[in-house]
């Protein structure tokens, strides 16, 4: 576990050497406290978990199972009693492709990592204010702490809703980061193939492009969760569906001021954006696997087109060896040296008299056959186009 520390608005935060159990035996008197802890910390120490929920407000149900397990929640409370305290829980979840999201040797499908990282904050009104941030990755905590470090003005009134906007704004990176890894993946299939489709049609592998649509799906849900849980923030601000916002002066100024539940709103519609564009690359995906799937078929159907040209040469010719049902061929004994002859008939021009003209006919009217049904197509066509 890391804790960091901020003093009366005073930057940056400081580490601060701590001992855990003593730590959560009860909120600090004052300042800004942030806590880093590595996955599995709370679920392996029982006596933590009943310290945050004793002494934290920390709600029981979350430790349960089918909350970790969740694809994200959000949700806020204000305890009234001799001290007023407000809380705040999320949950999001990321699911990060490797750089390029190309597929290893040692692997055959694409490689990936899920982030899933917890939230909770403790905040006193004029006192102390604690955020926990659980099973976060080793980046997220060194933007997080820049980004609070780097701040040109100090912590606002609002605690709970900066701390809450600073975090959405380091996930939106996370998402946007996501995002964009996969739409260089689909963007490579895309160029893979020319105009033609002949190149693409070579190496085409429908198990890695179905993986690959198994994640964007993946990413779809968790942008759209990401999407509900913000907005379950913003309502525990009294801000959602259209309400002002608390820190809007009491005046008729309908304009909005820089505040941390704007900047929420903002990330909010960059978020919903981001999901779109999921929702595109899905689109995009399944476009490509069409079209490859079209490309096989139209491969082996000239394959079969082939075979049956083929079969449709030799048919004649066996057809007229089958009506004569003679031999052009035989074995006899030549008279004078005793040895056995291959003769050929005399007659034998007549199979080819009656088989090469026939072949030729039957070939003929094939390929009329198929030139007339593409000129019956062309005028419907054209009709078609003029309607339109």
């Amino acid at each position: 576990m890391e804790v960091y520390r901020q003093d009366d608005g005073q930057l940056p935060f400081l580490r601060e050497s701590v001992d855990p159990d003593r730590f959560l035996k009860g909120p600090p008197p004052t300042g800004i406290w942030i806590v880093f802890t590595e996955p599995m910390f709370f679920e392996k120490r029982s006596r933590l978990r009943e310290s945050m929920t004793t002494q934290w407000n920390y709600p029981a149900m979350l430790w349960h199972k089918s909350y970790n397990e969740s694809n994200g929640y959000a949700g806020s409370a204000r305890h009234e009693g001799a001290i007023v305290v407000d809380t705040s829980w999320f949950h999001f979840l990321i699911k990060q492709l490797k750089p390029r999201g190309l597929p290893t040797k040692t692997w055959y499908y694409y490689v990936y990592e899920w982030y899933e990282m917890s939230f909770y904050i403790y905040t006193i009104p004029n006192g102390a204010t604690v955020m926990f941030c659980m099973d976060t990755p080793p980046q997220f905590e060194k933007e997080l702490l820049h980004t609070l470090n780097t701040r040109n003005k100090l912590v606002p009134e609002h605690k709970l809703a900066f701390l809450q906007s600073t975090v959405l704004g380091q996930l939106l990176k996370m998402y946007d980061h996501s995002v964009w890894t996969i739409r260089d993946v689909v963007r490579d299939l895309e160029k893979e193939r020319d105009l033609s489709g002949a190149t693409r049609q070579k190496h085409l592998d429908f198990a890695q492009m179905h993986d690959l649509a198994r994640h964007i799906i993946h990413t779809c849900e968790i942008i759209a969760v990401a999407c509900d849980n913000i907005t379950e923030l913003l309502a525990g601000h009294g801000v959602d569906n259209g309400r002002r916002c608390q820190c809007l002066p009491n005046t008729t100024d309908t304009g909005k001021v820089a505040c941390s539940h704007n900047d929420m709103a903002s990330s909010l519609g960059l978020l919903r954006n981001l999901g779109r564009r999921a929702e595109a690359l899905n689109a995009r995906l399944r476009n490509e696997i069409n079209l490859g799937f079209n490309l096989v078929v139209q491969h082996d159907s000239a394959s079969m087109k082939t075979i049956a040209v083929v079969t449709l040469a030799f048919l004649p010719a066996t057809f007229v060896s089958t009506v004569f049902s003679m031999s052009f061929f035989s074995m006899s004994f030549n008279d004078d040296n005793g040895k056995e002859e291959w003769n050929v008939s005399n007659k034998f021009w007549i199979y080819w008299v009656l088989a090469v003209p026939l072949t030729i006919l039957t070939l003929l009217c094939w390929t009329y056959g198929q030139r007339a049904g593409g000129l019956e197509v062309m005028p419907n066509f054209r009709t078609r186009q003029g309607k339109a």
